[in-house]
C-alpha cells in the first residue's frame, strides 16, 4: 500500500493520488467545496480523512488501521484507565451522512416524508428521543389516537445467568433446555435461544437470534455455536436448513450437501 499526504490549499482543485488495486476511482478525488484551507488529506486503501469534519467518497469501506486504532485507544485512556482493549473482538469502521448546514435534521421534507438526516453524534444516545419525535410527527401527519390496548413494556429474555443456584436447578428441572448451553463464548442456553425464536417479533435468523441473546458474541464470534442455532432455527421455524440466513434476504449459510446425500 503506498499513499501520500498531500497539502489541499483552498479554492483550488486537488486530487489523493492513491496507489492501489482495491480503491475504486470513485474513492480518488476528494470535492474541494469540502475542504477548508490547510487541510490535509491522508488517503489509505480504506478511507479518506481531513482534520475538521468529514471528507469519504468511497462510502462502502469499513477497514481499519492500526494508526487509527492507537488514536481511539490513545484516546478512551484520558476518559478510562487501563480499559482492556486488549479483550477487543472485532473492529470496523463506518461512514455517516453530513449535513454541513445543520446535525440532527428532523421533520416532514414532503407530504407523507418524514427525513431523518445528518445523525452525528451522539446519535446512538439520542436514538429513543428521535424514535419519539418522529411518531409524534407521523401521529400529527395521520391523526392518529392513543391504542388503550397496546402495551409498551415488553418482557425480557430470561437470563439464567441472573438466578440463584436452587432458582436455576428448578428452572433446569422443569425446561431442560435450560441446562443446554449452546454458545460456551457467553453462556447462552438452548431454553434462551428458543425463547428469543418464539416471542413475538421472535427472532429468524443467525443474527437475529445473536441480538437476542448474545449467542454468537464471543471470542470465537460463532465459529462453535452457529451450526446449533441454526439447527435450532430449522427445528423452531420448521423449514430446511438451508432455508434459514444469517440476517435476512438471501444471506443463506447452506450452499451445498454434505457427503452424507451424495
Amino acid at each position: 500500500m503506498i499513499f501520500q499526504r498531500l497539502p489541499l490549499p483552498p479554492r483550488r482543485s486537488t486530487a489523493i493520488q492513491i496507489m492501489a488495486d482495491s480503491i475504486p476511482p470513485e474513492a480518488t478525488r476528494v470535492p474541494t467545496n469540502l475542504v477548508s484551507s490547510g487541510t490535509t488529506v491522508l488517503a489509505d486503501q480504506s478511507w479518506l480523512r481531513k482534520t475538521k469534519g468529514l471528507l469519504v467518497r468511497y462510502a462502502k469501506a469499513t477497514a481499519t488501521t492500526q494508526a487509527g486504532l492507537d488514536d481511539i485507544r490513545a484516546k478512551c485512556a484520558q476518559a478510562v484507565k487501563d480499559l482492556p482493549l486488549r479483550q477487543t473482538i472485532t473492529s470496523f469502521a463506518g461512514l455517516r451522512a453530513h449535513e454541513p448546514r445543520h446535525e440532527f435534521f428532523i421533520g416532514q421534507i414532503a407530504p407523507g416524508f418524514v427525513d431523518c438526516a445528518a445523525i452525528e453524534s451522539p446519535g446512538l444516545s439520542s436514538a429513543p428521543a428521535i424514535g419519539v419525535m418522529v411518531a409524534d410527527i407521523v401521529s400529527g401527519i395521520l391523526d392518529l389516537q392513543p391504542n388503550p390496548d397496546f402495551n409498551g413494556t415488553r418482557k425480557g429474555i430470561l437470563n439464567p445467568q441472573e438466578l440463584g443456584i436452587e432458582e436455576y436447578n428448578a428452572l433446569i428441572k422443569e425446561n431442560p433446555a435450560y441446562g443446554t448451553v449452546i454458545c460456551r463464548c457467553e453462556t447462552v442456553t438452548e431454553g434462551e435461544i428458543i425463547d428469543a425464536i418464539r416471542r413475538v417479533p421472535g427472532a429468524k435468523s443467525i443474527d437475529g437470534v445473536k441480538r437476542r441473546t448474545r449467542a454468537g458474541m464471543g471470542r470465537c464470534q460463532g465459529g462453535f455455536c452457529s451450526p446449533r442455532v441454526l439447527e435450532i432455527l430449522s427445528r423452531e421455524l420448521g423449514v430446511p436448513m438451508g432455508e434459514i440466513t444469517k440476517s435476512g434476504g438471501n444471506s443463506r449459510l447452506i450452499v451445498g450437501v454434505n457427503k452424507d446425500n451424495v
